[in-house]
């Protein structure tokens, strides 16, 4: 079983280095001016911080960073949450009793669920972010701000993705393994938290941390709402006078700050999936 794992193994770390290779090459033909008409004349000084104004640009893009990461950071953190809880109620069997008549109340909670998932996943995310921003506030007496819009939006979509491979992780646990536990003595949230959850979220990492890679991305969207993130800190720098006709800089720089995120976010998922692996 070791030779299978090596071999999966050295076919993804060459694909991984064709792929760098591939995205060096790419990063090399677009800061050499190769990669766009050959007229265009590059003038990478707006965005240089050896030179003042570019210095300021520069300053101001980076700055971005934290911003960017803080909504992938909440979006996240709650995306897990709550994509948790919405796998807890998917396998969960509520039932209540009145008289000699039982209501399979869990059946109903499973519908809404499976509606949520089909809306979330199906309705474009920038077309949620617009109901959250702009039509939830005059339907409902809750007032959202730009920020909190977005991260609602990335939070309850993530989770949509997110329950569904909860659940499959938790239902891939061997029924041995609960049954031994519960034979110990543990309760059924003992046997969820130290039995089963563990080995699902071992087994989950790889998709958990792809729809990680996902939200980043998608983090993009607040720029149209106002938040003044990586790409809305493009927007503006190009609205300027002075570097109006000078996008392609500006875009270049704004790729290779969404390249270092994702990059670094790839190599720490795989490291983190190497050092919780099985042996």
């Amino acid at each position: 079983m070791r030779q299978p794992r090596a071999k999966i193994g050295q076919v993804r770390d060459r694909i991984y280095r064709v792929w760098r290779a591939g995205v060096g090459l790419g990063l090399l033909l677009l800061l050499s001016g190769c990669a766009s008409n050959l007229s265009y004349h590059w003038r990478w000084e707006v965005i240089s911080p050896w030179d003042p104004q570019g210095k300021a640009n520069f300053l101001y893009l980076v700055a971005g960073f934290p911003v960017t990461l803080e909504i992938t950071a909440l979006s996240i953190v709650f995306g897990i949450l709550f994509g948790l809880v919405i796998a807890f109620l998917r396998l969960s069997r509520f039932t209540i009793k009145i008289g000699r008549i039982e209501l399979k109340v869990y059946l109903l909670f499973h519908l809404l669920i499976r509606v949520y998932q089909e809306v979330l996943r199906n309705v474009p995310l920038f077309t949620l972010m617009l109901w959250m921003y702009f039509a939830a506030p005059i339907i409902t007496p809750i007032e959202t701000d730009p920020y909190l819009a977005v991260v609602l939006t990335l939070s309850i979509t993530a989770a949509a993705f997110m329950s569904e491979v909860f659940r499959a992780g938790i239902e891939s646990i061997d029924r041995g393994h609960i049954e031994a536990a519960r034979s110990l003595g543990m309760s059924g949230w003992q046997t969820m938290r130290r039995i089963v959850l563990p080995q699902a979220i071992r087994r989950v990492l790889p998709p958990i941390t792809s729809e990680f890679v996902i939200i980043v991305k998608a983090s993009s969207i607040a720029s149209f709402v106002g938040v003044a993130e990586l790409t809305r800190r493009a927007f503006q720098i190009i609205a300027g006078p002075l570097t109006q006709t000078r996008q392609p800089e500006i875009y270049a720089f704004l790729t290779l700050e969404y390249l270092i995120i994702l990059v670094t976010l790839s190599r720490f998922s795989q490291w983190l999936e190497k050092k919780t692996a099985i042996p």
